[in-house]
């Protein structure tokens, strides 16, 4: 009963303020909504996931455009970076220095080889299944166009991506 008093009154009366209007007791301040979900985007955010598998790997990249790159470093004692994608070789990989730059918008699959000489860019990897399970396996993802990154298990923040 006094929800239909109140109906009736702002029927009769209006909304409180000029600003909104008012249809059938239901009143509109005009306000755009400004509660918590305030996240609109269709989550077109780039990210990406590593698949390992004893054969190796595959990158798989989300809402991703472009070329990008993929380099991996092993953040450990004696650890493996010569497929960083740092400039110049890094610690312990001698005179590799191999970046897995030519990564299409979807992602690449790399498959592992056991000797330095057989690393090839855009085609193998040092990386085995055991070292990436093992927990100190920092991965990169880097747009070529743009120069942003995202980064994961990054331990020691080798990268200094976003």
């Amino acid at each position: 009963m006094a929800l239909s008093l109140i109906s009736a009154l702002f029927v009769l009366v209006g909304c409180p303020g000029d600003e909104g209007k008012c249809d059938s007791g239901i009143c509109d301040s005009g306000e755009a909504d400004a509660d918590a979900d305030a996240d609109t985007d269709a989550d077109t955010d780039v990210s990406f996931t590593t698949t390992w598998v004893t054969t190796g790997v595959t990158l798989a990249i989300n809402n991703g455009t472009g070329i990008y790159s993929f380099g991996l470093a092993e953040e450990s004692g004696g650890g493996w970076y010569g497929e960083d994608c740092v400039a110049g070789p890094g610690p312990n990989s001698g005179s590799t220095d191999i970046c897995h730059d030519d990564v299409s918008a979807t992602g690449i699959t790399l498959t592992t080889v056991h000797a330095i000489a057989d690393v090839v860019a855009n085609s193998t990897t040092l990386i085995t299944v055991t070292i990436a399970n093992g927990g100190s396996l920092a991965t990169m993802l880097g747009d070529a166009a743009t120069g942003d990154c995202w980064e994961q298990n990054d331990l020691t923040d080798y990268y200094a991506c976003q």
